[in-house]
């Protein structure tokens, strides 16, 4: 089937589009998807697949068997939750939740999921099992880690984990995946920078945290540069400096924060080390004290190479060669499909979003996702349950 087809090819996916319109009008965050959540279950209930809700919260999964028999468990995941971000889309489904909105496509990957467990439950031709994963609280809060500790895969057990994501600058049409590293791991921190107040037309009678907060900045950056190999996949970002509510006083304390993403862990563990070296450093030079929170949050997504040469496989086989992006880059974006992928292989492909015809990027307040592309998606979903589990499973 063309490219073209595929992507123009609405009429047949118009209820998953108005799915998709639904989800993205009623956008909710992390482990607050109690409406989403209820409508994934009816939707599935009324296909007659066999679900379970409240897995990690608020996560739901549907299990369909094959009418051939026994064979592999796969597992294909899709998110649920949104962000807050206020919307300045301007489309006519806009959120009517103000101040948060699916700026990353979870509500498109929803109704993708949706849509492949319907037409795959109208037509179960295959030997094995699929559960449909509608995790929660994939946006910082860790949904598949609490799915997992919720018992998932003593509930639910499967071979092999699938996911993709929507890519802005992709073309529609286009499907791209790496074998190894996909996404990065992801560390946040809180650092709490304590001084000693005064006026601030005297401030040698003060210790100043945001003179010393500044310099631990400036230090970290130079200090990361020469000591983590760039070609390693390392990075540090502060992205939160408050302190102080006066023009004339210096204050007693300073706060920052930010984020640690690596694809590899001698790089992570190497931030890490420079980041606290260089609080203490600091403190020493400036007289203050430096309170270091140092999270570990995501970890790193590794796609296994035998489950992307089968992705790449579907892949081909929907949309051919000249759309298939074998071997993409790596992001710096984090995903916690990870933690399924660190119980078993599988792969998380990335879905071309657009090019100049949908140009805002993830988790910005234009995004709006791409409807052209749920044709597209829901066939490689039947293509690789197909490839996995049906006529051309060799496994």
């Amino acid at each position: 089937m063309s490219v073209s087809r595929l992507e123009n090819d609405q009429s047949d996916y118009s209820e998953a589009i108005e799915w998709r319109h639904d989800f993205h009008a009623h956008p909710e965050l992390a482990y607050q998807e109690h409406r989403t959540s209820d409508l994934v279950a009816k939707r599935l209930t009324s296909f007659g697949l066999d679900i379970e809700t409240g897995i990690g919260g608020t996560g739901v999964v549907a299990t369909l068997r094959g009418r051939l028999g026994d064979g592999p468990t796969v597992g294909l995941r899709t998110e649920l939750d949104a962000l807050p971000i206020l919307e300045n889309s301007g489309v006519s489904y806009i959120s009517t939740n103000k101040g948060c909105m699916h700026a990353c496509g979870h509500d498109g990957h929803a109704a993708i999921m949706l849509e492949t467990a319907r037409r795959l439950a109208a037509a179960p031709d295959f030997a094995g099992t699929v559960h449909f994963i509608f995790q929660p609280a994939e946006e910082n809060g860790g949904g598949a880690k609490a799915m997992l500790d919720d018992g998932f895969m003593d509930r639910f057990p499967c071979d092999s984990f699938w996911a993709l994501h929507n890519w802005p600058g992709l073309p529609v049409g286009t499907i791209a995946a790496r074998a190894g590293e996909m996404t990065a791991a992801c560390d946040n921190f809180d650092i709490v920078v304590d001084g000693f107040g005064g006026h601030a037309g005297l401030p040698h009678l003060s210790i100043d945290p945001i003179a010393a907060a500044s310099q631990f900045i400036t230090n970290l950056y130079g200090q990361l540069a020469r000591r983590v190999n760039a070609v390693e996949g390392g990075l540090c970002s502060v992205t939160r400096f408050d302190s102080g509510s006066a023009y004339n006083v210096v204050p007693n304390q300073a706060r920052l924060a930010g984020t640690v993403r690596a694809l590899y862990e001698p790089a992570r563990a190497l931030i890490e080390d420079t980041l606290k070296s260089q609080a203490k450093a600091t403190e020493i030079a400036t007289g203050t004290k430096f309170n270091v929170d140092y999270e570990v949050c995501y970890p790193i997504s590794y796609n296994d190479a035998d489950a992307t040469d089968i992705a790449l496989e579907c892949a081909r086989t929907l949309v051919g060669d000249d759309h298939v992006v074998a071997g993409i880059a790596p992001t710096m974006g984090t995903e916690d499909f990870a933690y399924f992928l660190q119980e078993r292989p599988g792969c998380l492909v990335l879905f071309g979003q657009g090019e100049g015809e949908a140009p805002a990027k993830l988790h910005t307040p234009e995004y709006d996702f791409n409807d052209r592309l749920i044709p597209v998606a829901v066939q490689y979903w039947l293509t690789l349950v197909d490839r996995l589990l049906g006529s051309k499973n060799d496994q």
